[in-house]
């Protein structure tokens, strides 16, 4: 006797097998089908649907149980999608008043069934500006990163301090009533002064707010640059070094993997205001859980005339996500 199994909706939840065979030795041993919930990236509740049991007449022998109809299975798909909106970093950005920028991301956490519109400005365009003053979402790219550059203004004050200021995200505009009035988090950005001589890294992953990785090879970049020139003739160099090297390593520019590399700026290295890339890469291991690390910046050597020489400069930091989880566990009439 073959027994079928099939989904009356394949956009909620499928079946596997399509079918199986009982005969004179398995009739009265349970038979497991798997049935798995298709995720449809839309608000649109728990969805119920039946997975349709049915007798296959052509492939069954035994004519007694040509007119059986085994009982259907209801299921319900339960819908993990929710209205949001995905900014990274929204802390630890950095520009300067020499014009360094800094940038973020935005995109939304489900599909809309409408257009959302998100308005942006900054609260101080005396300290940084923004290229975009609205972003657009469809249904068709809600998913994409859109990009936000800000870009660091020198207040003229003459002071030495840094400042802060925020890029402020307006409540959303949308017909899909999921997504209309949702404000998102507003993005911190500190203006680093250039009336002294300054390390500008940029998104500076604090440990609130780490840079995430994965076992998988999932990266995150930030740069580094300086805040005015090297003194004529000199030059000042970051010594970088990964915290553990079986969770995260680096690359410079595009350059081969690392666990340590030391940057120059002036002589010899990198102009000033050249941005240094450093990619961050997770690193595999067998372990069953996620790992924090972070990218150590000693003090700044090279020339002691420099301007920089022994400054300071704090570490980045990152979580490394694992992919050595427990396996899960078979699927039962569920999904």
């Amino acid at each position: 006797m073959r027994v079928t199994f099939a989904s009356d909706n394949t956009a909620e939840g499928s079946v596997s097998p399509a079918w199986f065979d009982f005969n004179a030795t398995n009739w009265n041993v349970p038979f497991l089908a798997n049935v798995i919930g298709v995720n449809d990236f839309l608000i649109d509740g728990n969805v119920a649907y039946t997975i349709v049991v049915g007798v296959d007449q052509a492939a069954t022998a035994a004519t007694e149980y040509d007119i059986i109809d085994p009982a259907d299975v209801a299921v319900t798909n339960n819908d993990d999608d929710a209205a949001g909106f995905v900014v990274t970093p929204v802390q630890g950005l950095q520009t300067s008043e020499s014009g360094a920028t800094a940038a973020f991301t935005v995109r939304l956490a489900s599909q809309p069934t409408a257009d959302v519109t998100l308005a942006l400005n900054s609260d101080t365009p005396g300290e940084g500006t923004i290229d975009k003053s609205s972003l657009i979402f469809t249904a068709a790219d809600w998913n994409v990163n859109q990009t936000v550059t800000i870009t660091g203004v020198d207040d003229g004050a003459g002071t030495t301090t840094n400042d802060t200021y925020n890029i402020v995200t307006g409540s959303a505009v949308s017909s899909d009533g999921s997504y209309s009035g949702l404000d998102p988090s507003d993005v911190a950005v500190t203006n680093k002064d250039n009336e002294t001589s300054q390390i500008v890294i940029n998104p500076l992953y604090p440990v609130a707010d780490r840079g995430v990785t994965t076992e998988s090879g999932g990266w995150v970049e930030f740069r580094i640059v300086l805040s005015r020139n090297v003194a004529p003739g000199t030059k000042a160099e970051l010594p970088l070094a990964t915290s553990d090297s079986t969770e995260g390593q680096f690359r410079v520019d595009g350059g081969g993997l690392t666990t340590s590399a030391t940057l120059t700026f002036g002589s010899g290295g990198h102009a000033w205001n050249d941005d240094f890339v450093i990619r961050v890469e997770g690193q595999d291991d067998t372990d069953t859980a996620d790992q924090l690390y972070q990218i150590n910046i000693n003090d700044v050597i090279g020339d002691a005339g420099s301007g920089y020489f022994n400054q300071s400069v704090p570490e980045v930091y990152f979580v490394n996500r694992d992919n050595d989880g427990a396996p899960p566990l078979r699927p039962r009439k569920q999904s």
